[in-house]
């Protein structure tokens, strides 16, 4: 397993981590995007 750092909306693998993320969590359990983006630094 490789760990690989998302930066922003815009990596790579931002769209493939968000589906796995979306499929790992209830919705009630989720941040929003907006609220991930802070995370990100966005």
């Amino acid at each position: 397993m490789d760990f690989i750092r998302i930066n922003s909306k815009e990596d790579k693998y931002f769209d493939d981590a968000m589906k796995i993320y979306e499929a790992s969590f209830l919705i009630f359990e989720q941040r929003t995007l907006k609220k991930s983006n802070r995370g990100l630094g966005k």
